[in-house]
């Protein structure tokens, strides 16, 4: 296995070091490489680790073709008014912030939490400060732009936080990460129906729930099409069924990564989000994730396949 060329390759950049586990044959071994490669970047500024980075992404992941591809194909799919310029030069800034974001895990998991609040700045409206303070229960809808991890890390300090992942398979290396998400005071529970249930419980207890709205629904997990920049997207619908029988006030947030830093935005939901047609509400939700999305569209997850799961009798984008 080409170590350094698989590190950069995966779509799913808090992932990276799992999936290299999950994959290789040489298994505790690598556990420790993964482990170690984290804590040296780990002892670098911040700034420093963004810049090494987004060079390091600019020429690696030119040679892997698989996230070249589904960024090409996403862009084709949903921007098809793009010139081929324009295309290509979004390309390669993706690229470069993918790079990024995995590298940034080595600061995001090691520093702490003093330091890495330094590293932060918000934005929000009075809505959400009247909410946290009058202790209402709250969800937050996190999408996938610039660093997802920052912002469980900004909001455990607001309110008791509880949030869903996707368990590695290694064990080890599960614990490893699980430790340094819930240090801040988050707490993180299995992506499944039993790990649903438990954040519920936390919720309805005026807790906070930190949930992606901007995936496809696991297996097993419910969800509707609609459109998102013009396209069926097969989109979750459970924040809107939690929001309805916890009346929690919902706010949509992305940590956007800026120089040495952080920035994050936080936005109440549209009123339509609280109708009871799922519809009318995934409408509302993705229109407000094209918004996030277009601040910043090169630090948005274009490399993911958002548009897998297609309605009966409709082709996939992804070849």
């Amino acid at each position: 296995m080409n170590f350094g060329l698989f590190f950069l390759s995966s779509s799913y950049s808090f992932k990276i070091a799992g999936c290299l586990l999950e994959q290789s044959s040489v298994g505790i071994n690598l556990y420790y490489v993964v482990i170690a490669v984290f804590k040296i970047f780990g002892l670098l500024p911040l700034l420093w680790i963004q810049n090494i980075s987004r060079c390091l992404g600019a020429v690696l992941l030119k040679i892997n073709k698989r996230p070249i591809n589904r960024i090409k194909q996403n862009l084709d799919h949903i921007f098809p008014a793009l010139s081929s310029e324009e295309k290509s030069k979004i390309l390669q800034q993706r690229l470069m912030c993918m790079s990024q974001t995995i590298f940034e895990m080595s600061y995001v998991w090691t520093k702490p939490e003093q330091e890495l609040q330094a590293k932060i700045t918000a934005e929000h409206n009075e809505s959400f400060r009247q909410a946290i303070d009058a202790n209402e229960s709250v969800i937050i809808l996190g999408l996938h732009i610039g660093n997802f991890e920052v912002l469980s890390v900004y909001l455990s300090k607001l309110r008791q936080l509880s949030t869903l992942y996707r368990p590695f398979k290694d064990e080890k290396f599960d614990l490893y990460i699980r430790q340094a998400r819930e240090r801040t005071g988050a707490k993180f529970y299995p992506n499944n129906t039993h790990g649903i249930r438990t954040a519920y419980k936390d919720l309805a207890h005026k807790g906070m729930f930190l949930v992606a709205p901007d995936h496809v629904p696991g297996k097993g997990l419910a969800g509707i099409f609609a459109p998102l920049f013009n396209q069926p997207a097969y989109t979750t619908t459970l924040p809107q069924r939690l929001a309805l029988k916890t009346k929690a006030k919902v706010f949509m947030a992305a940590a956007y990564q800026n120089k040495g830093g952080f920035h994050i935005i936080i936005e109440p939901v549209a009123e339509e989000f609280y109708q009871p047609d799922e519809y009318i509400s995934a409408c509302a939700m993705n229109t407000q994730i094209e918004q996030f999305v277009l601040r910043d569209l090169a630090q948005s997850q274009l490399e993911y396949k958002r548009y897998r799961t297609q309605p009966q009798g409709q082709s996939s984008p992804y070849k």
